[in-house]
């Protein structure tokens, strides 16, 4: 679904159309792509779980428009959260799904909060929740669907990923 967010892939190696936060020392900078994909890899863990050949997320990060990733981080607490064009039409399935890798050192608790964007408010969709070790790379998606008349329908869908080291 990256397609209906800005710089869903930060071809342009910018980040306009997100708002990062959390701590004071919250911070956000768009880096190149390449030294992460060889740092990762390198990882043991990547290695382990099938490496560039057969890990799941692999053929998702290997596109050549992945030019640039969103590194964001903070000593505890950090959150980032943009707006898509995309409105949500009754009876059609969404996914919306975030990739990320925890470089927390221990284990971390990660969010990813999907909404529906109402007059000046946010309307919950809902969230996914995931334990990630260091290192790890991994997926987060929320799907879901709408009926006829939910109030949500015809609304701009939301996210904020959001992270808490332990």
């Amino acid at each position: 679904m990256a397609e209906g967010f800005p710089n869903g892939d930060f071809e342009s190696g910018k980040f306009e159309g997100w708002t990062i936060g959390g701590r004071k020392d919250a911070r956000a900078v768009v880096i190149p792509s390449g030294p992460v994909f060889e740092q990762l890899g390198q990882s043991r863990q990547f290695r382990s779980t099938g490496g560039w050949e057969s890990h799941p997320i692999a053929p998702l990060l290997n596109r050549s428009n992945n030019q640039y990733l969103m590194q964001i981080s903070s000593d505890g607490y950090i959150k980032a959260t943009t707006e898509s064009k995309v409105t949500i039409e009754a009876e059609k399935q969404y996914a919306v799904s975030l990739i990320a890798q925890s470089r927390n050192g221990g284990e971390a608790i990660y969010y990813l909060d999907v909404y529906a964007i109402g007059k000046d408010r946010r309307l919950p969709l809902g969230t996914v929740q995931y334990t990630a070790r260091s290192d790890e790379l991994f997926r987060q998606t929320l799907t879901f669907s709408l009926e006829k008349d939910h109030p949500h329908v015809g609304k701009r869908i939301g996210l904020t990923a959001r992270y808490r080291g332990r």
